[in-house]
């Protein structure tokens, strides 16, 4: 990546950091807003502008590249359908087969427009490859969707969605590098740099101490269907690329097993998976007595260290099904881990010296057998 790229990337953050100033005063008279109750512990009306201040910054970096932007049409005409039905979400809560429809539309589009399917997951050895056959589309779809109510599900704290999409959208760009993408190295880094100008004013650090936009449902969505199309993409290299799909896999894995754990735990309590609730890890950290911003700074590391596990250790020869292996294990522990949260929350508290800390009002403690 060049120093030709620069004005790119400073014009997205630039033009993120002045649309969300622009857009906050249009948000409140539309009532484009997140207000506080319950399952929501912020305190106050927010503006939900962050999906279109960064997908509007992403359109306008993206013009000035030198990236033959047709072939990622599809892309485009994908966020934008889901965009929009996220701010229509976010401002009469459609009814959730309706957002799901919408989705699936999407997903098409990437899928039979942008020619985005996964033929195969790994190289086995000594099985061979593994090849999807005839259910490439139907899965590929299948995980375009997944992934994009993976990452809306992850927006439960501020910056938390933000942060760990861009250490997604971090080792793709590497990933991209590696595999020899350069056109989509280079919209991976336009919109990293827009999504850094958002997250300026929805994670808590030092000159924050709280949200002052959020991404709502459309910005959510947005970052989940373009993580999903750069994933797909780099899998697309054939069998001898340097980073292998199971490693992208490894990239998208804290989304990808929280919302999967999540679903397991409601079918085995026979309950709905789709229905709301507040058992995702980052609620485990809360009830730990982390606060918001060290939770959030942990799982972004988390999905940082994953990524970098996927695809550093791809590259350099680690086996697809060492690979798979881990993942499974990974897997398997992030439920154990959830499922026992009465106990895991004892070392959540001793590894972050909290034990003596104020439990949080709006999320007590778990009991035995809660989750």
């Amino acid at each position: 990546m060049s120093l030709a790229l620069l004005p790119a990337l400073l014009i997205a953050l630039g033009a993120s950091v002045a649309l969300v100033f622009a857009l906050r005063a249009p948000a409140w008279r539309l009532g484009l807003l997140d207000h506080p109750g319950g399952r929501k512990d912020h305190d106050a009306a927010t503006p939900l502008v962050g999906g279109i201040a960064i997908f509007v910054a992403f359109v306008i970096a993206a013009q000035i590249t030198d990236v033959a932007l047709w072939p990622y049409a599809a892309l485009f005409a994908g966020v934008a359908v889901l965009l929009a039905c996220g701010v229509l979400d976010d401002l009469i809560e459609l009814h959730g087969t309706t957002k799901f429809v919408v989705q699936i539309g999407a997903a098409t589009l990437m899928v039979a427009w942008g020619g985005m399917v996964v033929t195969e997951l790994a190289v086995l050895e000594p099985i061979g490859t593994l090849a999807l056959g005839a259910w490439a589309m139907p899965l590929t779809m299948f995980g375009i969707v997944g992934l994009v109510n993976a990452v809306n599900m992850l927006d439960g704290l501020d910056g938390l969605a933000g942060s760990a999409s861009l250490a997604m959208l971090f080792w793709l760009a590497v990933a991209a590098h590696l595999n020899g993408f350069p056109d989509a190295q280079v919209l991976i880094a336009v919109l990293a740099a827009a999504l850094v100008g958002f997250l300026l004013f929805n994670a808590r650090h030092r000159y924050r101490r709280k949200a002052s936009v959020f991404l709502g449902d459309a910005g959510s969505m947005v970052l989940g269907v373009a993580i999903a199309w750069f994933c797909i993409e780099l899998t697309q290299s054939g069998a001898d690329a340097p980073v292998s799909p199971i490693a992208i896999g490894w990239i998208i894995a804290l989304p990808a097993m929280d919302t999967a754990s999540l679903m397991l735990r409601r079918v085995l309590k026979r309950r709905s998976p789709f229905l709301a609730d507040r058992e995702h890890l980052h609620h485990l950290f809360i009830r730990a007595g982390y606060a918001p911003a060290q939770a959030c700074w942990v799982l972004a590391a988390i999905a940082f260290g994953f990524g970098g596990l996927g695809v550093l250790f791809s590259f350099y020869g680690v086996p697809d099904a060492v690979l798979a292996v881990g993942l499974l294990i990974a897997t398997s522990l992030h439920f154990v881990f959830i499922r026992y949260a009465w106990r895991t929350m004892k070392a959540l508290r001793r590894l972050g010296r909290r034990s003596t800390a104020p439990r949080c009002a709006e999320a007590p403690p778990v009991q035995p057998g809660r989750m």
